[in-house]
């Protein structure tokens, strides 16, 4: 199956989550809160729907003005940036370089 790919951008005085497959839009005050809301909306449509399986991987691209993330971790696990590119089976990819994670 393919990866669950959750796109984050500031809005208002928080963020927007979105992915295409499935549908889900979701809101945070952080970038990673609204991330972690996208994944457990994901999450629940696929067991709302009895899907026999799920996506193994999440990706997430974090666009701030100036500045992109990318960061990949498995799907069965919360959604943190700080343990991104530190912990085994998880990337991490920003356009100010690798070792700041957007927060």
């Amino acid at each position: 199956m393919n990866p669950l790919r959750i796109h984050v951008v500031p809005l208002g005085r928080g963020y927007l989550a979105e992915s295409d497959a499935p549908v889900v839009t979701a809101m945070g005050s952080s970038a990673e809160e609204a991330a972690e809301n996208g994944r457990l909306m994901a999450m629940a449509l696929f067991e709302a729907y009895g899907a026999g399986s799920h996506p193994v991987t999440l990706i997430v691209r974090i666009d701030e003005p100036g500045r992109s993330g990318i960061a990949m971790q498995p799907m069965n696990r919360p959604f943190c940036l700080a343990r991104a590119g530190k912990e085994s089976g998880t990337c991490y990819f920003d356009s100010e370089g690798n070792a700041s994670a957007i927060l």
